[in-house]
């Protein structure tokens, strides 16, 4: 996977900078409602970097369990335990502004991983995918699954409201679907919740009798 060279690569060039005994560094995850996070990500994540030759206690891991405030108790504590970098998945793009302002008042950077921390103009760097071009892929493939129907019945769940690439997805599901699909209902999922997509996807259904 591409982003781990980038993100090895970013890291460790920011860690060098620091004595060997302080290169410490954080990945800060937003949930684990979702499988990926716990079983790929962060194991992903601390191979490579042991692969480089990080010591595994210098990787220091948290995971927010869709609480901004927890996440930010999460960077403070990173912080204070020396971490010189904070890979950062928000769980609120723009209420991670604050954990980017907090440390970069104490010259550590931070990497915005897979979504988009905005508002602020002292994020070092973003690494994600064409989340917009994911979007109206995903679109384009069920057109394909749905063959030459006219017009079929189709449910948009998007989404966190809270996380910017929710947002491209949406744009880009969008585009490549109206027009051609009847919009059965529409809605935003809260933490991106299978609890809640479902709770919706029923709503919807029992909408259409």
């Amino acid at each position: 996977m591409r982003w781990r060279l980038w993100a090895a690569g970013l890291l460790a060039l920011a860690a060098c900078k620091q004595p060997a005994a302080e290169k410490k560094i954080a990945l800060l995850l937003p949930e684990s409602k979702t499988a990926r996070y716990e079983t790929q990500d962060w194991p992903a994540f601390r191979d490579r970097l042991v692969a480089l030759g990080m010591r595994p206690q210098d990787i220091l891991y948290s995971n927010a369990n869709q609480d901004v405030g927890q996440q930010r108790q999460q960077a403070e504590a990173a912080l204070t335990n020396g971490a010189v970098v904070l890979v950062l998945d928000p769980v609120d793009s723009v209420a991670a502004a604050g954990i980017v302002e907090l440390a970069h008042a104490r010259g550590v950077a931070v990497i915005a991983y897979d979504r988009l921390i905005r508002d602020t103009a002292h994020l070092s760097a973003y690494i994600s995918f064409d989340n917009e071009r994911v979007g109206q892929l995903q679109g384009e493939a069920l057109l394909g699954m749905l063959g030459d129907k006219v017009q079929p019945a189709v449910v948009f769940i998007h989404g966190s409201p809270t996380d910017n690439n929710a947002s491209l997805f949406k744009k880009g599901a969008r585009a490549a679907l109206l027009g051609k699909v009847a919009v059965a209902g529409e809605y935003d999922t809260p933490d991106w919740s299978p609890d809640k997509a479902r709770d919706q996807m029923q709503q919807a259904l029992t909408a259409r009798g």
